[in-house]
């Protein structure tokens, strides 16, 4: 489980989130100014495929998000359709983590399904996607 006090070298999960955003909606890539076997403070390989340690309370918290209604706070008159995607998105994200993580409970296994569900829902507008945001920070949490 991840301390909600993280050291100042990582990257918090909105982030992360807006760090994987900026290069789906732009279709580029974010520069670097040398190759990545140059990089200064690029952070060591076990650091990218750490593995978690996983709790059966984790996967049924996971589980219990699962069943709940999601994104009813979305802003707007009509957002039935939005909430119904958005939630069919998390729900995916949120079966593959529990039948996927305990056999592999690796950082970038998940940020991996994180990338698949961002991936989904990167044409929703702004506030959407920071409701989105939300949900996988508080899965990031558990």
């Amino acid at each position: 489980m991840r301390s909600r006090k993280a050291p100042i070298t990582d990257l918090s999960l909105n982030a992360l989130v807006g760090l994987l955003f900026v290069p789906l909606l732009t279709g580029c890539s974010i520069p670097y100014s040398e190759p990545p076997s140059q990089r200064v403070n690029e952070a060591p390989s076990s650091r990218k495929n750490e593995m978690l340690i996983i709790h059966e309370n984790q996967i049924a918290q996971l589980r219990e998000l699962r069943n709940r209604e999601k994104f009813g706070d979305l802003p707007g008159t009509d957002t039935s359709e939005e909430m119904k995607r958005l939630s069919e998105v998390l729900d995916s994200l949120l079966d593959r983590l529990v039948s996927g993580i305990p056999e592999n409970p690796s950082k970038a296994w998940v940020m991996g399904q994180f990338k698949l569900s961002l991936e989904s829902v990167q044409m929703e507008d702004t506030e959407a996607r920071e409701h989105f945001a939300d949900y996988l920070e508080q899965i990031w949490i558990y």
